[in-house]
């Protein structure tokens, strides 16, 4: 049975287990493969600790029985500011062979009714412009796409600003 668990700092190896993954997956081939292949876990714990300690910040991991397969993390905004967002969806990762099964849906409306909860009728997200998978789901869940950036010119720095506006009455 599948389960989210609101996320403590005890899960922090768990959530930087299930990112690596989920790269490795993703972005081989967008990514260079020493970023993957030497993922640093002690800096990727240390960041999500961090990130579990900030009020602001709700992460959950998703459970199936008892094994971690996906987490995501959304909230107020707390780094990377967009135009007049308050709301972001921070992380949304599910291991490859949980995509197709309804969770994603279930996932982004909790999401929302936690952004209208705390009063907010928008959020954004930033995702990698060649995880088309993903960029497709968010469209289908009614995202906009209102910015790509391009950086350094590292295709491991590309972005692209996803928007979503919510109607406070649904």
């Amino acid at each position: 049975m599948i389960r989210f668990q609101k996320a403590t700092p005890t899960e922090a190896l768990t959530i930087a287990k299930i990112r690596q993954k989920v790269w490795d997956a993703t972005y081989r081939g967008i990514y260079p493969d020493a970023m993957i292949d030497d993922f640093d876990y002690r800096w990727h714990v240390q960041k999500e600790c961090a990130r579990l300690m900030n009020p602001d910040f709700l992460c959950y991991i998703v459970l199936d029985g008892d094994s971690c397969v996906g987490y995501f993390s959304y909230g107020k905004v707390c780094y990377g500011t967009w135009k007049d967002f308050t709301f972001r969806l921070h992380s949304f990762y599910l291991l490859p062979e949980y995509h197709g099964r309804g969770l994603g849906r279930k996932i982004f409306t909790q999401i929302k009714q936690e952004c209208l909860r705390q009063g907010h009728t928008k959020l954004f997200l930033d995702c990698h412009p060649d995880n088309h998978k993903a960029l497709g789901f968010y469209r289908h869940m009614g995202g906009v796409i209102a910015n790509y950036d391009y950086g350094t010119g590292k295709r491991e720095e590309f972005g692209c600003t996803i928007e979503f506006y919510f109607d406070a009455c649904t």
